[in-house]
Order: C-alpha cells, then structure tokens, then sequence
C-alpha cells in the first residue's frame, strides 16, 4: 500500500536526516585540537593499496551483499583477478573523492522487532551497501582505529564498536 510506504519513508528520513550537518565543522576542530602534527600528517596521507587489502581480509566473508548481489567472499576469492581494479576504485574514493552513484547504492530492509507490527517504531532498519562502500568505510575506520584513544575519553569508549 502506498499509504504505508510513505509513512514508512517519511518516518525513517525523518529519524536519519541530520538536522544540523554544520556540527561536522565543531567536530572537526576538536579532533584537530587532540592530535598532535605527526598524527595529523600520517591520518592526512594519501591511502594506500596494502591499507585496501588489509581491509578486504579482515572483512566477514558471508555477510549479505548488496544490490551488487556479489558477498565479501566473492572478492576475497578471486582477489588476484580484480584486486587490482577494486583497488584503484576504493583509492579513488578515499583519496580523490571520487564516487559513481552506483557505487552508494543501498538496499534498506526492514526486520520486525515485534509479531504485530503497529507503527514504524516497530522496525529496525538494515543497510545492504555494496561490497565497494564497505571495503572504503573499513579501510577508513583501519586509519582511524589508532587515533580513537586520543579523540575520545576513556570513559565515552564504551560507545564505540570493538570491531572496527
């Protein structure tokens, strides 16, 4: 039903659009104030292909894929024949900001927190992103697993996820 759909997108857009995207700025100048000028420099480089690879290893081979259709282990498996290009594609996005819409393409699906189902609340929202997406978000948070304990109180840690 249409009706629903609509409740359903209004009510998840509502809950994941920022309402304030200018805190990126504030945030940015108090992880700046907490790293030191070598810090700076070695998060601030160019990524490199081996930090690529290392991410793709380290990624759970059978997770679901997404409109790709295409898991983590099919890339793993046959690394030696397209490593190279996921390579340049995944170094392009981190180092030159560079993303062809397909490679953002997301399935959302929604897994039941309850039998009846009554109100969007009622649902918990999952992302299926392509391989390619999450292979650049891994690699990212590779870069930024060593400097957490510097940006981040001991006491908000907790918050974190252990498995980066």
């Amino acid at each position: 039903d249409e009706n629903v759909e609509r409740i359903l997108v209004d009510y998840f857009t509502e809950m994941f659009t920022s309402s304030d995207p200018l805190e990126v700025d504030k945030t940015c100048e108090v992880v700046a104030g907490k790293l030191n000028d070598d810090q700076v420099r070695w998060f601030s480089q160019p990524f490199a292909r081996e930090e690529v690879e290392e991410a793709i290893l380290q990624m759970h081979p059978l997770k679901a894929p997404g409109p790709d259709g295409l898991p983590t282990l099919f890339y793993q498996k046959y690394w030696k024949i397209v490593g190279t290009e996921v390579c340049m594609r995944v170094l392009d996005i981190l180092n030159n900001s560079t993303s062809p819409e397909s490679v953002n393409n997301t399935h959302i699906v929604l897994i039941l927190k309850c039998k009846n189902p009554n109100s969007p609340k009622d649902f918990r929202p999952i992302s299926l992103c392509n391989v390619i997406i999450k292979i650049v978000t891994k690699t990212i948070a590779n870069r930024i697993k060593p400097i957490l304990p510097e940006i981040i109180d001991e006491e908000q840690s907790v918050l974190l996820v252990v498995d980066l």
